[in-house]
């Protein structure tokens, strides 16, 4: 059988005829060249090169050296990168009322959707330069989530600008997908959280120690835009610190977090449902109605304090938060106070790792996933939240009890169970509770 190569063939085997001919060349002079070597010494790289240069011949071929760095630009990175990821919450929740809840907030609804439904293009555009550009789709209209661009290695640090969490609270910036509870804790609705701005922050002293410092607009819409000619600007700072660590022994987290905020409207309002949704947030009408709110407070400015515990155990986390919010207005100030505790243990002995570049506890990684025999991993939690906002219109109070059981199927599958008790306190309407019995099917990639 007769074989035929094309010149395109002999052109994509030119690149390895002469490593193997100088491979070839140097087995066949070894009781020469190589044989030239005295008894008990090894010839060294820069001697074998020059070995291999004589057997090409003078000025026949590029030399070795040249083409080895011809290989390495070869394998370098090329940019942009890009890589496709997203996830999605599937939640389905069942609410009880006593009488006196139902007449503070209506009869609540067994709401069933998608709370969550992200894709996002992440990648680089330089060694140092990445980005992130993300939106959620289970609103009425997709939306921005984050959308950013990253700057490495500065003289004062990462610098990041566009829409993204400020640097306030624990709780905050932990990812939605590692998060122990179907929801943030209660005092959420006193956070800066997602605004459009620039954010210089890194770590310190091998990454025991996070600084962060942002500028931003405040009160921008969900496509990150505020339009203002007065006010609408907002600070966020936020340092954290591993105190103690040891091999065997807890890690003890501490932090500490300010902003400082003036409404682009000259009105601030705090708001929410307690620690459930049920569907997708923000809509209209909404899937849970708002245990919390204030109502729109005329505000000269807004100051907002925080402080950040934990301690992390291996398979086991105990982490709190107190929060305090200061409304400046033209009669005075007023005060709001929201704060939690909350612990959770993995019953299958994995570790609840600490991620040092956010300050926060990350992804749990089970080790026997629910294939080839094994069942995945089980994790409890327990969480108590208490908001104090008796002094607004609402006159409210809100105790929520949180029990969980969640399952990781692996490390990015899982299913949540939970149960809150909520004890609402309303000023005119008087002291009603209710209970939530939740699921949600988590899957990210």
């Amino acid at each position: 059988m007769s074989r035929t190569f094309s010149s395109a063939s002999s052109t994509a085997l030119r690149p390895l005829i002469r490593p193997l001919a100088l491979a070839l060349a140097l087995l066949l002079a070894g009781g020469g060249v190589l044989a030239q070597e005295p008894a008990g010494r090894e010839p060294t790289v820069a001697e074998l090169l020059r070995r291999i240069e004589a057997l090409e011949g003078r000025g026949e071929a590029t030399p070795v050296t040249e083409v080895a760095v011809e290989q390495e630009r070869t394998d370098a990175p090329t940019f942009p990168t890009v890589r496709i990821t997203g996830f999605f919450h599937a939640d389905a929740a069942f609410y009880s009322q006593d009488t006196a809840s139902k007449a503070i907030l209506g009869d609540i609804d067994d709401p069933t959707g998608f709370r969550r439904a992200r894709l996002a293009a992440t990648g680089r555009v330089a060694e140092n330069v990445s980005y992130i550009v993300e939106f959620d789709a289970a609103l009425q209209q997709a939306t921005f989530v984050d959308v950013w661009a990253q700057i490495d290695d500065t003289p004062v640090g990462k610098v990041r600008v566009g829409r993204y969490r400020q640097p306030f609270g624990m709780d905050e910036l932990t990812s939605v997908r590692v998060l122990p509870f179907l929801e943030r804790n209660q005092a959420f609705v006193m956070t800066p959280f997602r605004q459009t701005g620039v954010q210089v922050f890194d770590t310190a002293y091998d990454e025991r120690m996070t600084w962060a410092i942002s500028g931003y607009r405040f009160g921008t819409d969900p496509f990150g835009n505020v339009l203002s000619d007065s006010g609408g600007y907002g600070v966020a700072t936020r340092i954290t610190g591993v105190v103690q660590e040891s091999e065997d022994g807890p890690l003890v987290h501490l932090g500490f977090d300010y902003s400082r905020n003036d409404p682009a409207n000259g009105t601030v309002r705090f708001a929410g449902p307690s620690e459930l949704f049920g569907g997708a947030a923000n809509a209209t009408p909404p899937s849970v109605p708002l245990f919390l709110d204030t109502g729109a407070i005329p505000a000269d400015g807004v100051d907002l304090f925080n402080v950040e515990a934990a301690i992390g155990l291996g398979r086991a986390v105990v982490q709190a938060e107190a929060r305090a919010a200061v409304v400046d207005q033209p009669s005075g100030s007023q005060e709001f106070r929201s704060g939690y505790v909350q612990a959770r243990w993995m019953l299958t002995g994995e570790e609840i790792p600490y991620d040092r570049g956010s300050a926060t506890f990350g992804r749990v990684v089970p080790a026997e996933p629910l294939q080839d025999g094994g069942w995945g991993a089980f994790e409890i939690a327990a969480r108590i939240s208490r908001s104090d906002f008796d002094d607004t219109a609402s006159g409210r109070a809100l105790t929520a009890t949180t029990l969980g059981l969640n399952w990781y199927l692996n490390a990015r599958t899982k299913v949540q169970f939970q149960w809150t008790h909520d004890e609402l306190g309303d000023r005119l309407l008087g002291d009603g509770t209710s209970d939530a019995f939740a699921v949600r099917f988590h899957l990210d990639f």
